[in-house]
């Protein structure tokens, strides 16, 4: 037996078992240790120091330090920066293996201790661990907040503040002024998301204060997240917080919490329903909450919260410097930007504004921001992720807990993918259509990818290519004097531009993108008037006017329909018939009094007076006597009128602006010359007038739409009798003959009363010939058709604006003799030639449907004062004073100069008419009165009237007619009959007074007529104007056509109504104006008054000039100064 198997045989010897347990578990392990494979390294990379690492070493610009070190240490390298292991990766494949192969082991985020601070402790989507927590988050931000349905809906806070920055740059475009593009994207993108955050759940007057308070907090956050902070290098340094990041980061998470608690508090109640509608990210949060309140893994209050930061830190930056590099190159890059602009303009139109909607079709700008965030990705080397175990990447050992960052700013410029890397050609993404912002491409991901790919891709597509359409196809864009374009970017926790961009933004929309044709010639007046009238019966509202007249409520501006047809029989068979303005002569009767006894004074003191400024006064005051007279006591009419004229003339000026709006309708939201807004501020002022004379009403319930009958009937009149008395003082002859009319008529011993107007056409002619040359609304209001016609054979497309040119109809040399004259006598001779539009050369009312409706009114007002100051008073320019009858443009035609003339009395034998100034101030009007009874009245002696009077018997008792207010406080009129009775009428008075003074002969004339069927002992009355045929008439072709000639109406059958299309003074068809019979009356009888009153002179050191200017309503291009002489017999007359 050998010795071993003694050994192992020998009973003797005694092994204890545990001996061999230990032995065999020692040969095991050896074996296992010799057999393991070798464990894989750790990734190269540079040497660093004790403790600090690689920390001394690094360089600002991280993205490029790390493309560097790859070329060294290849695609994947570790450093030690602290304590902390980092691995950075540089090559789509590793990126690949990273977030797709073992995405959910490293779908965990490294925290810094600023970002734990501002977000409920990394309770956000961002820094949030991978887990059913963080799976419920997303699924709510993707799913249901930012999904398609919910960016729709709140499509319009967006638009909106898209808006405000784009008008913002226009402004500055004007002022040819550079800007800090960064700066106004960076308020851009703030503003856009606080409006998407909480806009429809914070009051728009809250809104701003809060915006402010935010913008700053974010600020400073930003700022904060960027700072290197030691703690989050050296963990166990966290709890000193040597840099104070911590400490300044929790003040800024307080304040932002009291921003979002005070937005939560004040967030109206939402319906518990699934459908219930949301205006606002804020409201849809709060809604989840609510809904998922008893799910396993419930949102609370500081989810929303962290996601709400999320936003605003995530979302504000980012997309800012994406723009703005986007727009650096193409500055520089002028090709890419024509041809985006090429794109935008065939998509878009130059006569449109950039939509979301036109995103789809606009595939270029997508391929800009593709290329921009391909060479500039907004976060460089993507949000840290974290293994939660210990992994192999490309062959290297990555410790759990381990810090990596892909740099995809490298990936996306390899030149082994990328041809021409860091060249920008956006023309490289037409054909690399399946390259988008989801992170398929492990090539381009500047959203990153996978489980924590950024969850607001959808909103960034959106606010990026937005904003970069609409300032590509709004302006174009270069680099002022003195800055250097230089497109280099710059590291941080954002990538920025090194240098901000400052550029200079220039329109480049087409220069009106209305189409407007303009008609110069009776046949095709007649044609767009009369043949096509209904199409072209609607109008082309300015923004102005539609914020003064509840959208274009009113007749002037509402479109041709059954509610237009309605308001229209209103005005001109209820409102404006002769019955009814015969109930309101007495008020216009004791204006004219009141404005006569004026001048009187001041001829007397002979001083002399600014014509307009009196006739704007007289005017204003007959419409506002017409409108509210009755209603409100006499001590409250003087406030509310000064207040009124005020504010009347404020809406007058606004609607002769010219608007960029309303020649670009995409500007129209920007309203970037303010006139809507202070339209609107008007429009209040003057309801809250309204409401107060309607408060004041006996037995008048509340006012509905009553404002619209204001806007016709101030300015219209004013000029009319302006121009008229500056050529009638141009025109001695004219003025003489004026008078002489006006001394046969009234008489001497007489003043001018409505009812001499029929009595004068002299005074007639001179309103014609007045409104002939000076039409009130020289180019009409814009007509519209309504379908696309056909005009002496050219196409008219649909919604054109129709200029017709009445001022050139009326001086047309083929149809006026002499036609730049001013000759009332060519409307003696013309008496078929009216201001309804019928007669085609002559529409200063229009013609039409669209006939101006308060037509007769101005005719009486015009006429009344008119007649009133000729026979009253001579006129004459005082010293001093440059007489010059020009127009200047308008919406009404004014005088160029203010007519400054001095009245004076004529010298007539007094014939006592006490009596009418004594029953005035004792009774209320209009009032019950025959001439038969009155008569009976005035030839007692003075003691038994008062008596009777005092007693107040029936023929004295006040009849039952309302003034026009409670009319209309069911209409929205008010405003047409002010503004548009007022300038018109004054206008068309003006010009002719100013013709009358130009020629003395017409003056003379009407005056002589005036004498004759007033006389000189009496005063002018609207019912004397049918009787002054010098004043009335027209001709039917104009000899001499520039030529002030009223006597060519004396023989012309040629009225206001627009028949005759070589005289549409008031236009034609169904839109002549609708207060041509109330502008013949205040014409007329105004102009008689002031012939019949006053001889007229310029004063000594005047220039005086009968030319106008051009405006929505035509004017003397020099206001009328002239001195009224008081021609009657009876000084009391004036009083």
């Amino acid at each position: 037996m050998s010795p071993i198997s003694n050994l192992f045989t020998d009973n003797t010897m005694n092994v204890p078992p545990y001996a061999i347990l230990v032995l065999t578990t020692i040969i095991t392990v050896f074996w296992f240790l010799l057999k393991r494979s070798p464990q894989p390294p750790l990734p190269p990379g540079p040497r660093g120091l004790p403790i600090v690492g690689n920390l001394p070493f690094l360089k600002p610009d991280l993205h490029t330090y790390f493309r560097d070190l790859a070329q060294e240490y290849g695609p994947i390298f570790k450093l030690n920066l602290g304590s902390k292991l980092t691995v950075v990766v540089n090559t789509p494949s590793l990126a690949r293996e990273i977030l797709k192969e073992q995405d959910i082991n490293f779908s965990n985020r490294d925290v810094p201790l600023t970002a734990r601070a501002i977000t409920y402790g990394g309770l956000d989507l961002v820094w949030l661990p991978y887990s059913a927590e963080w799976r419920m988050l997303r699924k709510v931000c993707v799913l249901k907040l930012l999904n398609r349905k919910t960016l729709d809906s709140i499509y319009e806070l967006r638009r909106k503040e898209i808006r405000e920055r784009t008008r913002f740059l226009y402004e500055k475009s004007q002022e040819e002024a550079a800007v800090n593009v960064g700066d106004q994207l960076f308020v851009t993108m703030m503003n856009l998301t606080i409006n998407m955050l909480w806009g429809g759940s914070v009051k728009a007057e809250e809104m701003e204060s809060v915006g402010t308070e935010f913008k700053v907090v974010v600020s400073e956050i930003t700022r904060l997240l960027g700072e290197p902070n030691i703690s989050d290098f050296f963990p166990w340094l966290a709890r000193f917080d040597l840099q104070g990041l911590l400490k300044q980061m929790r003040v800024c998470a307080r304040k932002l919490d009291a921003i979002f608690d005070g937005a939560i508090e004040k967030m109206p109640k939402l319906e518990s329903k699934d459908d219930g509608e949301c205006k606002d990210f804020l409201q849809q949060l709060m809604k989840l909450k609510d809904q998922e309140a008893n799910s396993e893994v419930p949102i609370t209050v500081n989810h929303v919260k962290a996601v709400l930061a999320d936003m605003v830190i995530g979302g504000t930056d980012t997309s800012t410097n994406t723009i703005e590099f986007a727009m650096a190159e193409l500055i520089k890059n002028p090709e890419s930007m024509k041809r985006a602009q090429q794109e935008l303009d065939e998509v878009v139109g130059k006569d449109n504004i950039v939509e979301e909607s036109h995103i789809a079709r606009l595939p270029y700008i997508v391929a800009i921001m593709k290329e921009t965030l391909r060479l500039y990705p907004t976060v460089p080397l993507l949000v840290p992720h974290r293994p939660a175990e210990t992994a192999v990447v490309g062959g290297y050992n990555v410790p759990k807990d381990t810090k990596i960052f892909m740099n995809v700013w490298s990936i996306q410029r390899d030149p082994n993918v990328w041809e021409n890397p860091n060249e920008f050609r956006p023309e490289r993404f037409l054909d690399k259509k399946s390259c988008d912002f989801h992170g398929t491409d492990y090539s381009f991901l500047p959203f990153g990818s996978g489980r924590r790919i950024c969850a607001g891709v959808a909103l960034a597509e959106r606010m990026v290519q937005y904003t970069l359409a609409t300032l590509l196809h709004s302006f174009d864009w270069k680099i002022p004097e003195g800055h250097e374009l230089n497109v280099e970017d710059k590291f941080g926790i954002v990538l920025k531009l090194k240098n901000p961009l400052i550029a200079m933004p220039v329109p480049r929309l087409n220069l009106g993108s209305k189409l407007t044709v303009v008609v110069n010639t009776p046949s095709l007046a007649r044609e767009i008037l009369k043949e096509q009238d209904i199409n072209f019966s609607n109008r082309d509202v300015p923004l102005t006017a539609r914020a003064i007249s509840y959208g274009g409520l009113d007749i002037v501006w509402l479109p041709y329909s059954a509610e237009w047809r309605m308001l229209r029989k209103v005005c001109v068979l209820k409102l404006l018939n002769r019955k009814m303005l015969d109930s309101f002569y007495a008020r216009r009767r004791k204006e004219i009094r009141e404005r006569t006894r004026f001048l009187y004074e001041k001829s007397q003191e002979k001083s002399a007076v600014n014509v307009g400024d009196q006739l704007f006064v007289t005017m204003m005051n007959l419409m506002t006597n017409m409108l509210w007279g009755s209603s409100v006591k006499a001590e409250e009419m003087r406030s509310v009128g000064t207040e009124f004229k005020g504010l009347v003339s404020d809406i007058t000026r606004l609607l002769g602006e010219p608007n960029v709006s309303d020649f670009f309708p995409w500007l129209a939201r920007f309203d970037l010359q303010g006139l809507v807004k202070q339209m609107r501020v008007y429009a209040r002022e003057l309801d809250a007038i309204f409401d107060g004379a309607i408060e004041k009403m006996p037995n008048l319930g509340s006012k509905d739409d009553a404002k619209d009958m204001v806007i016709g009937g101030t300015d219209t009149s004013t000029n009319t009798i302006e121009f008229a008395m500056a050529e009638l003082i141009k025109n001695q002859e004219s003025m003489k003959k004026a008078q002489h009319e006006l001394d046969e008529v009234v008489g001497k011993d007489n003043i001018v009363e409505e009812s001499h107007i029929t009595k004068l056409p002299y005074i007639v002619a001179i309103m014609k010939e007045t409104l002939r040359l000076y039409p009130t609304v020289p180019l009409l209001v814009p007509h519209r058709p309504a379908e696309t016609a056909v005009v002496s054979g050219y196409t008219v497309p649909k919604d054109t604006k129709i200029f017709i040119n009445v001022w050139s109809i009326q001086r047309d040399p083929n149809v006026w003799e002499n036609s730049n004259e001013f000759r009332p006598e060519r409307f003696l001779d013309k008496k078929s030639c009216d201001f309804y539009g019928t007669d085609y050369s002559f529409l200063p009312f229009g013609s039409g449907r669209r006939i101006c409706a308060g037509l007769a009114l101005a005719e009486r007002m015009v006429e009344y004062t008119l007649a009133t100051l000729l026979h009253s008073f001579d006129w004459k320019i005082p010293e001093g004073h440059v007489f010059n009858v020009e127009d200047k443009f308008g919406i009404v035609l004014k005088l160029k100069n203010p007519l400054i003339a001095m009245p004076v009395s004529r010298p007539y034998k007094f014939k006592t008419r006490v009596h009418w100034r004594f029953t005035s101030s004792h009774m209320e009007d209009p009032f019950n009165l025959s001439l038969y009874e009155f008569d009976h009245v005035i030839i007692t002696k003075l003691s038994p009237p008062e008596q009777a009077l005092r007693r107040r018997p029936p023929l004295l008792r006040p009849a039952p007619r309302q003034p026009l207010l409670h009319l209309l406080s069911n209409l929205n009129n008010l405003y047409d009959m002010v503004i548009g009775g007022t300038d018109t009428s004054t206008n068309t008075i003006e010009f002719a007074m100013a013709e009358l003074i130009k020629n003395p002969e017409s003056m003379k004339r009407a005056q002589h007529e005036l004498d004759e069927v007033v006389g000189k002992d009496n005063i002018v009355e609207e019912s004397h104007i049918t009787k002054l045929p010098y004043i009335v008439r027209d001709p039917n072709v104009w000899e001499n056509p520039n030529e002030f000639h009223p006597e060519r109406f004396l023989d012309k059958s040629c009225d206001f109504h627009g028949t005759d299309y070589s005289f549409l003074p008031f236009g034609s068809g169904r839109r002549i104006c609708v207060g041509l019979a109330l502008a013949e009356r205040m014409v007329q009888y105004t102009l008689a008054t002031l012939l019949h009153s006053f001889d007229w002179k310029i004063p000594e050191g005047h220039v005086f000039n009968v030319e106008d200017e051009f405006g929505i309503v035509l004017k003397l291009k020099n206001p009328l100064i002239a001195m009224p002489v008081s021609r009657l017999s009876d000084p009391n007359l004036y009083l």
